[in-house]
């Protein structure tokens, strides 16, 4: 998980997790090109538990701070309990090399740990991405997490995943943006992610889409209350159940 499915914030969790074209707070986590649109100082805080049982909750924090030299970035997430745990760590930069064309890279480290005696283990890790801006309704972007295959353990050469994303968003007006993308674990079959946001108010955003090979639904909401916003969104499994997420971020104007 930690290595192989860099998703972070409310808002992509709503939209099927379709997030490499975002330039937010939350980008350290889904593309880290996307940290150089940023022009404020911002940070935020995410929650999930995936399949509403405790044992599967994601915790992370997220850290933006732009310079003339470019954009910089601070991230962490654990996942599991006790006996099971996974925690990732990131130090992004980001810039721009052209007014529409947006460079990004993480190094990251990555742990596992299981309890019970069985240890821990741990590895570093890079991720890099790309987004172009082809006009004022068309954005497209690619990310690459972990590409080197970075080891878990020696035992059977155990590697984190390896996720390689593409996607794209077509803004039809300031209110409303189709994005989606496909993504692809090197060891599993491709899968699509798609999402529609509409804001029907000038705070309120509403959200839909889809994503995964078994296609599970999600949808959420936005509140953008200035400097402060809050995300709040479900994916739904038919089988597992339902997998809440809120997000809480802050820019500094």
């Amino acid at each position: 998980m930690a290595q192989g499915d860099p998703v972070g914030g409310a808002r992509s969790a709503a939209l099927g997790t379709a997030s490499s074209t975002f330039s937010d707070v939350w980008s350290v986590f889904n593309n880290q090109a996307g940290l150089a649109g940023l022009e404020n100082v911002a940070a935020g805080i995410f929650w999930q538990n995936r399949f509403m049982l405790k044992e599967l909750s994601t915790q992370g924090f997220a850290v933006a701070v732009p310079t003339a030299g470019g954009t910089f970035g601070l991230s962490a997430s654990n996942f599991g309990y006790n006996l099971y745990r996974e925690g990732q760590y990131g130090l992004s930069y980001a810039r721009k090399l052209s007014p529409d064309f947006n460079v990004g890279l993480q190094l990251g480290y990555s742990s596992t740990t299981i309890g019970e005696g069985y240890g821990s283990a741990g590895s570093v890790a890079f991720q890099l991405g790309f987004m172009y801006k082809i006009n004022d309704q068309v954005i497209i972007a690619a990310h690459a997490a972990n590409p080197g295959k970075a080891k878990l353990s020696e035992y059977q050469d155990e590697r984190y995943p390896t996720m390689l994303k593409a996607g794209a968003a077509y803004h039809f007006s300031e209110k409303a943006a189709l994005v989606g993308e496909i993504a692809k674990d090197i060891d599993q079959p491709a899968a699509v992610r798609a999402g529609l946001e509409y804001r029907i108010i000038e705070k309120l955003y509403l959200r839909a889409g889809v994503g995964g090979n078994d296609l599970q639904s999600s949808f959420g909401i936005g509140l953008a209350l200035d400097a402060l916003k809050i995300d709040i969104a479900s994916a739904y499994h038919p089988t597992l159940g339902y997998s809440p997420q809120i997000a809480i971020s802050y820019d500094v104007k």
